[in-house]
């Protein structure tokens, strides 16, 4: 096939928790920060996310790529494709530790193209993350970081991620 196609996507999402009561608290949450005792109905400490957004769960999300083919000498053909990706703002860690928020981004990938006319082989050349955004798909407290959970002179924990690969090009 040859021309061009074009697509594109948006979605929104308002995901947070509605009831979520016996949450455990993040390392060094303070009560100001929500961080609650124990009582007999919970009995550690622990925070009500009520309210809070969910992991995972931008408000906004989209995409919007290209795919461009065309024939070229005696039975081959040349295409190019080009996608943009964008997330708003979202929560890495179940908990509702604000420090474990993604912050909005564009990732782009593209792709050079070449190959026999019936499809049977080709070649490409493939980018993906071109803007080598950093992205954060998890996050949680660090081990052994952090203190005095509950109390007000909490210390907050350090901090550790999943992230995905940055740039990827071909060598």
């Amino acid at each position: 096939m040859t021309g061009m196609v074009m697509r594109g996507t948006l979605s929104y999402g308002d995901a947070e928790y509605s009831s979520f009561p016996g949450a455990p608290c993040y390392a060094g949450q303070t009560p100001a920060q929500g961080c609650l005792a124990a009582t007999t109905a919970i009995p550690y400490l622990h925070q009500d996310l009520e309210g809070v957004d969910t992991a995972l769960a931008p408000a906004w999300t989209g995409s919007l790529g290209f795919d461009y083919d065309r024939l070229v000498g005696s039975g081959f053909r040349f295409g190019v494709s080009g996608n943009a990706r964008f997330s708003d703002s979202y929560l890495i860690s179940p908990f509702g530790n604000p420090v474990d928020r993604e912050g909005s981004y564009v990732m782009l990938d593209a792709a050079l193209r070449f190959g026999d006319e019936a499809g049977h082989w080709e070649v490409a050349l493939i980018g993906k993350n071109l803007t080598n955004e950093y992205i954060l798909t998890y996050g949680q407290d660090a081990p052994s970081t952090g203190a005095g959970t509950g109390t007000a002179a909490g210390v907050p924990a350090d901090q550790f991620g999943f992230a995905l690969p940055r740039r990827t090009l071909p060598i």
